[in-house]
């Protein structure tokens, strides 16, 4: 078990290294069975739409000397690049030209997280990629199908797609706020602070994956019917 350089010499990280050789099988059985029962289980979501409406009360009022406008201006030079996605095309190709665009960098990033959790390469992914039909058809709505589009135009193995998506549902990492204003519009902003143990730069203070993944960055504009639904 990896640990920090300053706590190297911690006795809590020396009595627990050996309990956790002694449960390493007991372990990643454990967790294979909860991410595979999670996998198997996925169903289509409910039809009445109400598992996506906000069912929150604000808490507290905005002050009076706070303005409802955006103060922060990013640097136009920074700025990140804008794609249009069309909900109206064949889901396999609706993601083309954003993972034609950042292939190279896509492939990055998954080689990282295989590299580093070794769980996933060994024991989980060959369970994967034994039953990936089954669990790309229980997936809801075109999921699969964007999916298997991803993994033709990225050359990343369909198993390691389901394993990336799955994983990062079922994980809590990234911080995240939630808000709703006045008219009833949702805002949803997400911090890009996403890390992989032991994947951490001591010198920089900062997550090895987080700065693989800042690159992948963009904007989308969702469309449907002609028309602009969200934008992400």
């Amino acid at each position: 078990m990896q640990v920090p350089p300053f706590l190297k010499n911690c006795e809590f990280f020396k009595s627990k290294s050996s309990l956790c050789k002694k449960n390493k099988m007991a372990s990643k059985f454990a967790v294979s069975v909860f991410l595979l029962s999670n996998l198997l289980s996925l169903t289509h979501a409910g039809a009445d739409g109400d598992h996506a409406s906000c069912h929150m009360t604000p808490a507290y009022p905005l002050p009076s000397n706070v303005k409802r406008q955006i103060v922060y201006c990013a640097n136009k030079k920074r700025s990140l690049p804008w794609f249009d996605i069309d909900l109206d095309t064949d889901p396999y190709d609706r993601w083309k030209e954003i993972a034609l665009t950042y292939k190279a960098e896509i492939q990055t990033v998954i080689d990282f997280i295989f590299h580093m959790n070794t769980f996933f390469q060994k024991d989980l992914l060959p369970i994967v990629e034994m039953r990936s039909s089954e669990i790309l058809g229980r997936m809801p709505n075109d999921y699969g199908i964007e999916i298997e589009g991803l993994s033709a135009y990225t050359e990343v193995e369909v198993a390691k797609l389901i394993i990336v998506n799955s994983a990062y549902e079922l994980s809590g990492l990234c911080t995240s706020i939630v808000a709703q204003n006045t008219d009833g519009s949702m805002y949803h902003g997400r911090n890009l602070d996403f890390g992989l143990y032991p994947g951490f730069n001591w010198t920089d203070f900062q997550w090895e994956l987080t700065e693989l993944l800042r690159p992948t960055l963009f904007n989308a504009r969702m469309n449907k019917g002609g028309k602009v639904l969200y934008s992400a």
